[in-house]
């Protein structure tokens, strides 16, 4: 292991368990980070919904299983859509379980695009950093995605320079 390695806590997206494919892109992005982040040796803590599989072992990853009703996904929401939440679901119970973690971490990262662990940037003390891996789907994510850029611009990444460009003009 790596003299100075991170704990990091990575925190999956709550529209289905990892493997089921439904994370797309997300997905193979995680676990490509996660590969490489524990060949550095960083320990990862991987919070993620229950039924998530990795596609190898490694004993600087934990992982976190929460149960709950998946959140529906922004790609295939209306761009006026309101933020949705189930009764029952994954989301908030993924952040509840992180946010007991993450106290203890060096960051946490957030792989999903949802609006809650946006919103909890302005609102906890922890480290929490987002990818952010579409465009803007709707006003509600374009508009946290723009307060955050302009809070706190060091936490959010992007894929590309045009995908950034998204939400930071044209505020409706």
């Amino acid at each position: 292991m790596m003299k100075n390695g991170l704990r990091l806590v990575l925190v999956s997206t709550p529209i289905g368990y990892l493997g089921s494919g439904r994370g797309g892109g997300v997905e193979l992005t995680l676990i490509s980070l996660i590969k490489g982040l524990i060949s550095f040796g960083h320990e990862i803590i991987l919070v993620a919904p229950k039924g998530s599989k990795l596609p190898f072992e490694s004993n600087n990853i934990k992982i976190r299983l929460v149960d709950g009703i998946d959140q529906p996904s922004w790609q295939h929401q209306d761009k006026l859509a309101p933020i949705l939440i189930p009764s029952n679901g994954v989301l908030p119970k993924l952040w509840e379980e992180t946010i007991k973690i993450g106290k203890e971490a060096d960051a946490v990262i957030n792989f999903g695009y949802d609006w809650l662990p946006l919103w909890l940037t302005k609102t906890l003390e922890i480290k929490l950093f987002h990818l952010i891996s579409m465009g803007a789907e709707s006003i509600a994510m374009k508009n946290i995605i723009h307060e955050i850029s302009q809070l706190f611009p060091s936490r959010l990444a992007f894929h590309t320079k045009s995908q950034s460009a998204d939400f930071l003009f044209d505020l409706e």
